[in-house]
């Protein structure tokens, strides 16, 4: 008897799975119902803009001798997997820092693919400010989710575009040693 009662359990089991397997949409069917006619590729690049003025009553941004962007490019699949991954570090400092303090472009470029709407960048990352009295001050962890429709042309013949990366009201933390 109990036997056949384990029968009948596992027999259930198995025909729920079956039944769901044909109901639920598979993901990766979605993903290819939406996927574009031609996979397109891109070169990007990182573009901050600092609007933070003072990281405390002592340390105004424009007092900054060294100001560090760092962090990584992941790219996420339309199914929610993992793809290629990069790391960025840009540092500006002395006659760069007044030019890029505000607004900063990083050279430094990944090239990766795009096959539909779905899919998108992951971006973590954080800025270290460093100023002339030792004082060494950082952000938190900040995430971005970049897509492709956000991603901007450096001009309209190019395949290379960037993508903005904004530092407004943030915490920072006294990291100096």
């Amino acid at each position: 008897m109990r036997k056949m009662y384990l029968f009948n359990v596992v027999m259930a089991m198995i025909m729920t799975s079956i039944i769901a397997c044909d109901i639920l949409p598979n993901k990766n069917e979605d993903c290819e119902a939406k996927r574009w006619d031609e996979e397109v590729e891109v070169v990007v690049s990182p573009k901050f803009f600092v609007y933070a003025t003072n990281i405390d009553e002592n340390h105004p941004l424009s007092a900054a001798v060294k100001i560090q962007f760092s962090g990584s490019i992941q790219k996420v699949l339309c199914s929610g997997d993992s793809g290629f991954k990069t790391a960025f570090t840009s540092a500006f400092s002395g006659n760069q820092l007044s030019l890029y303090v505000y607004q900063s472009f990083d050279g430094q470029q990944s090239k990766f693919f795009f096959e539909n709407d779905e899919e998108h960048l992951n971006v973590i990352w954080r800025v270290k400010v460093y100023f002339n009295d030792g004082s060494v001050f950082e952000t938190d962890e900040m995430i971005q989710n970049v897509y492709f429709k956000d991603l901007f042309a450096l001009n309209l013949s190019s395949y290379n575009k960037y993508f903005e990366l904004y530092l407004q009201d943030s915490k920072w933390v006294n990291v100096s040693q």
